[in-house]
């Protein structure tokens, strides 16, 4: 009798402690999410469509393999901030901060140049993929299987290369790619539920041959980069996520922009950089407002062609991926005067240099990932406590025309396009402990893609 006594009671103080520690012990969530990518030249095949809306369902598919690649480095966490206001000019000034839209800091993971922090998978991940077919595809990542399911398509327009998305995940912009006056954006509504996409409005960029375009953290503007025009342009964006008419583009202090190829802010969104690969340099401009004013100086040089740029999580460095000679180019970053300088580089290939096009650093800031389309090798690279990126190996299986890659908010997965060839999209899981990838899935595309991207909805 008093054993069975005192069993019940020690059976209730256990279970009181436990219920205690439980509550006490539950998770915080967030998450956070972002955009590089092309133009003409080789990047892009003739394509056709039309402006579009919602859906056509279906398709699932996806083999496994295996790859390798490792590192170790350093860690950090971002900041974000957002700003408010419309219009857009260049020119001389000062910051006029405004009321604006909220969000949580650029679009994630090293994506169009910001890498943001980890962030806890509380929702289900709904990834993006469009390219120089008319579709834009919606795909959910089944985390605990490592694969990719297709939901459905929704239209995209021409050449929907590019994608990027409102901080707060409500809005996604799409640009059409085309080397005429014809280059337009195309604004969509997320539903948060589904991840499917509704078409709101389209609106001509201002120039030709629009490869990038980022959305302000503040979530009421996009900036466009323009390849074959050398232009950027920005467009204002209302409430309701509709986009309104382009500011008239700029070419640098100079007018001497050739190919720009992408489009950076910083997370507090007072900063933009354009890679311009033809000139050998990256513009630096304060945004103010809506209005595009030159940073003194208004350039760095960056040589080989500099095509893509991404941020540490810290932001006190930036990476830049130089396309025609294949380097990395490493840089200090002055997140209150928004320059960069100090520039260092290596190379970014294993074999064979040319083509490169793609660079992600890893949200906790030890790794970083580059792709070059001529040896088809993806690159990762660790990243030591003074900033230096060092190879340490280079995925090729299955790799054909790795144009665009990212990483989801989580850190734990990487989708790779493969442009050409096999037209496939790659799922690798991201080993944490070094970076290492393991290939999960090949999931057949069609559509020649060029970006892939990773939400967290709702």
């Amino acid at each position: 009798m008093f054993q069975a006594d005192f069993l019940r009671s020690a059976f209730c103080v256990c279970f009181v402690l436990c219920a205690t520690a439980c509550k006490e012990s539950k998770p915080s969530q967030s998450d956070n999410t972002e955009a590089g990518s092309s133009a003409q030249h080789e990047d892009r095949p003739a394509a056709t469509g039309g402006v579009g809306g919602s859906a056509k369902n279906d398709k699932t598919s996806g083999s496994s393999g295996s790859g390798q690649a490792q590192t170790a480095g350093r860690s950090g966490t971002p900041a974000t901030a957002g700003r408010g206001g419309s219009a857009v000019q260049s020119g001389g000034g000062s910051s006029e901060p405004a009321g604006g839209q909220g969000g949580e800091g650029p679009e994630a993971a090293g994506q169009g140049g910001n890498a943001g922090s980890i962030a806890a998978a509380s929702g289900k991940q709904f990834v993006y993929v469009s390219g120089y077919g008319s579709n834009i595809h919606v795909l959910e990542l089944d985390p605990q299987a490592g694969q990719l399911k297709e939901l459905t398509t929704v239209d995209g327009g021409m050449s929907p290369s590019y994608m990027a998305f409102s901080s707060d995940k409500r809005f996604a912009y799409a640009i059409n790619e085309a080397d005429d006056a014809n280059s337009r954006v195309l604004a969509f509504a997320v539903d948060a539920k589904t991840g499917n996409l509704s078409a709101l409005n389209s609106q001509i960029t201002g120039g030709s041959g629009s490869p990038h375009l980022a959305v302000h953290p503040g979530g009421k503007w996009v900036a466009v980069a323009h390849y074959t025009s050398g232009e950027v342009s920005v467009l204002p964006i209302a409430d309701d996520g509709k986009l309104g008419s382009a500011s008239k583009p700029d070419r640098g202090p100079d007018n001497d922009c050739d190919k720009a190829h992408q489009a950076v802010f910083d997370h507090s969104g007072d900063h933009l950089f354009v890679p311009c690969l033809g000139s050998n340099y990256v513009l630096q401009y304060k945004f103010e407002a809506g209005a595009l004013k030159y940073n003194d100086p208004p350039t760095v040089k960056v040589e080989g062609g500099p095509r893509h740029l991404a941020f540490d999580p810290t932001e006190t460095h930036a990476y830049v991926l130089s396309e025609t000679a294949s380097t990395i180019t490493w840089l200090d970053y002055d997140k209150t005067s928004g320059k960069l300088s100090n520039p260092k580089t290596i190379k970014s290939f294993d074999q064979q240099s040319g083509s490169s096009a793609h660079i992600v650093v890893h949200p906790n800031g030890k790794w970083l990932y580059a792709s070059n389309r001529k040896e088809n090798s993806l690159g990762l690279f660790s990243i030591a406590a003074d900033a230096a990126p060092s190879p340490v190996a280079f995925q090729k299986d299955m790799i054909s025309t790795p144009r665009d890659f990212s990483i989801d908010p989580t850190g734990e997965w990487l989708l790779l396009a493969n442009q050409n060839g096999a037209e496939t999209v790659l799922l690798y899981q991201i080993a944490q402990s070094d970076g290492k990838l393991t290939l999960k899935q090949t999931l057949p595309n069609n559509d020649q893609p060029t970006f892939t991207r990773a939400l967290i909805l709702p």
